[in-house]
């Protein structure tokens, strides 16, 4: 069996057994997994942010904390969810140091420093509490690329 047509969790059982002895078959198969979840990471990622500069840098800062340390899967267990959630942590993350950033340059000079991507709402604004109340779809149609639930839909939604 090749490397690409086995599943997620083969392939980080195989990461793990074969970092030490042999290195060319670990980064071979982050390579699969790599390539394998790469799109749907970056859509999002540039759903969340709104930018492909940041969009690109979340999705690299998400597939360095798989290659720097893979998670232990059950064998019927799919990383898309995990991918998903390490690059949702990041991401609010980096927006929620952005607003801190702003808040800070605010008070520092006494006026507001708008950068040209920063037209969105946090995504972790009001659809994602309208999610919890079960209000999602209508609070969705207007701010869908920052919603957290639909956003993590994407993860759900077959290729």
């Amino acid at each position: 069996m090749q490397l690409a047509d086995m599943p997620d969790s083969t392939l980080l059982a195989h990461m793990h057994q074969q970092r030490e002895q042999h290195p060319q078959a670990w980064v071979a198969a982050f390579e699969v997994l790599f390539t394998r979840h790469y799109a749907r990471v970056y859509r999002v990622a540039h759903n969340l942010t709104g930018n492909h500069d940041e969009a690109e840098d979340l999705t690299q800062e998400t597939f360095l904390a798989l290659y720097r340390q893979p998670p232990h899967l059950h064998p019927t267990d799919d990383l898309a969810p995990w991918l998903g959630r390490v690059m949702l942590n990041r991401g609010y993350n980096a927006l929620r140091s952005g607003q801190r950033r702003q808040q800070r340059e605010t008070r520092a000079y006494g006026l507001t420093i708008q950068e040209p991507h920063s037209t969105r709402q946090p995504a972790w604004s009001g659809p994602k509490n309208a999610h919890r109340y079960g209000q999602c779809w209508p609070a969705c149609q207007s701010a869908r690329a920052s919603c957290w639930c639909c956003a993590m839909l994407v993860f759900r939604t077959p290729k």
